[in-house]
């Protein structure tokens, strides 16, 4: 992705980052490193995603940032301006300005939009509310309704459940598995840092790619 003044881009991963770690975002001058963990919840994934795209965005911490728990920001300011990048990213004003229009949004539209933009009807009506479309009733009626049940008012649960599975999968950010290849390839680094970043036996890799030279 390109962004900002990320002159080498923002490369995106899914990695196990260990119990209880939602993402991280690590920069380095023009580079930038956004990953969030595997999950069968892929709201989540994404608005983790865009939580770290807005740290990235925002500069918060020059080297790595880890994020526990993105769903309770607590008093931290950059965090919880990270979460409305966020939801203003997932959830464009001018794209629910388009598909709502001036009138009071029902439960079907709101179901339809959630699948759309790979949100949960809570935060959509969240959204709504704090662009002035609904009040806080039709939020609270809306907001009930779970993600479940928008697929189902869709009819669009098998389409969510390929969406579950790509997102419990783990997928190395490829510029970075290039940058470290190059460097164990160029003798900068070890194998160790690559086989780490795949998931693999550092053994296993090293016989299988000094095996494949032969």
């Amino acid at each position: 992705l390109g962004f900002g003044d990320f002159g080498k881009g923002v490369t995106v991963g899914v990695l196990d980052l260990g119990d209880d770690v939602d993402g991280l975002c690590a920069l380095e001058g023009t580079v930038a490193v956004i990953l969030a963990a595997p999950t069968p919840v892929p709201v989540r994934q994404r608005f983790t995603l865009a939580h770290e795209l807005g740290h990235a965005l925002a500069r918060d911490d020059q080297g790595l940032r880890i994020d526990v728990d993105i769903e309770n920001p607590g008093r931290d300011g950059s965090e919880q301006r990270a979460n409305a990048f966020a939801a203003a990213f997932l959830m464009p004003a001018g794209l629910l300005e388009e598909r709502v229009g001036s009138t009071q949004p029902g439960r079907d539209l709101v179901a339809e939009l959630a699948i759309d933009l790979g949100v949960s009807p809570s935060a959509l009506a969240h959204r709504m509310e704090r662009l002035g479309m609904i009040d806080g009733m039709t939020c609270a009626r809306l907001g009930d309704m779970t993600h479940k049940q928008a697929q189902q008012l869709t009819g669009r649960v098998a389409e969510w459940g390929a969406r579950q599975a790509r997102a419990m999968e783990e997928r190395p950010p490829p510029r970075l598995a290039a940058a470290l290849y190059a460097a164990y390839v160029e003798g900068r680094t070890t194998l160790r840092p690559y086989a780490r970043l795949l998931g693999a036996d550092v053994d296993e890799l090293r016989a299988s790619l000094e095996g494949g030279e032969r």
